[in-house]
């Protein structure tokens, strides 16, 4: 409703916890990034964190394959003669497990200016661009570029997801 009489909110934390400090409330603290559009996570320091990212980020499918075999002897009907022979059985399966788009050990060892971004159902990791000094000007003045290694891409943006 916000945004369609065109108002925007930006919110900046640490924690969860600082959250639910400021509102009295951990339902209010997760009312409210329920209802955020945009999520920009840098390396979380609690693992309380890292899951609540992984949450809003979703789940995507992965394949699971198994094997098996196993080797029996082939007994005879009385099962008293020796039998040189044997039985085997192979067995291969495939399923689907949903696994987390980006799990929380990842979201805590993020190295530093690097961040994941989830916007509208999307997944993006990006770097922070960091800022070149520029000769010839003042010491300390300092210029935005994305020569450093800056930027955003998006995090495996064909596998399938669910919610």
């Amino acid at each position: 409703k916000a945004r369609g009489a065109g108002v925007r909110i930006v919110l900046a934390g640490q924690t969860q916890a600082d959250l639910e400090a400021a509102l009295g409330s951990r339902a209010r603290s997760r009312q409210i990034v329920g209802n955020v559009n945009t999520v920009v996570q840098f390396r979380a320091q609690s693992q309380e964190d890292a899951e609540l990212f992984a949450g809003l980020a979703g789940e995507r499918l992965l394949p699971v394959r198994s094997e098996g075999e196993s080797y029996e002897p082939a007994l005879l009907s009385s099962g008293k003669e020796d039998v040189d022979d044997f039985r085997a059985v192979f067995s291969r399966q495939r399923a689907w497990r949903a696994e987390p788009l980006v799990p929380a050990w990842a979201v805590m060892q993020l190295p530093v200016f690097h961040f994941f971004l989830c916007r509208e159902g999307r997944v993006a990791k990006g770097v922070v661009p960091l800022m070149k000094e520029v000769r010839g000007e003042a010491p300390g003045v300092m210029h935005g570029g994305m020569g450093a290694g800056g930027g955003v891409g998006m995090v495996d943006p064909v596998a399938p997801r669910t919610a």
